[in-house]
C-alpha cells in the first residue's frame, strides 16, 4: 500500500522495484482490490492498481506507530536477553 502512495503502478513494475515474488504479490493486490482498499483497471496485459481511498492512510498510520512501538519494546526485552 505504501509504495501505491506515488500513485497508479503495473504488478510487473512492482515486482521489479520491490524484489517480490509476482504470485505472491498478485494474490495480495487481489486481497486488497477485494476488501475495497485498491482498484484496478487492465490496459492490454498490464493490470494497474491504484489505492481507491487516500484516506485509508488516515487508518493506517496509527496502527504503523503502535506496531513501531511494539518493535522497539521486543528489540529492548531481547538485547537484555542476550546480556544475561
Amino acid at each position: 500500500i505504501e509504495y501505491l502512495k506515488r500513485g497508479e503502478s503495473t504488478v510487473g513494475q512492482m515486482v521489479t522495484d520491490l524484489g517480490l515474488e509476482q504470485s505472491g504479490l498478485s494474490k495480495h493486490l487481489s486481497t486488497l482490490r477485494q476488501a475495497g482498499i485498491l482498484s484496478s483497471r487492465q490496459e492490454k496485459v498490464s493490470v494497474y492498481y491504484t489505492i481507491k481511498d487516500k484516506e485509508i492512510f488516515d487508518v493506517l498510520r496509527p496502527i504503523a506507530e503502535i506496531l513501531k512501538r511494539k518493535l522497539k519494546e521486543s528489540e529492548h526485552i531481547l538485547s537484555g536477553l542476550g546480556k544475561m
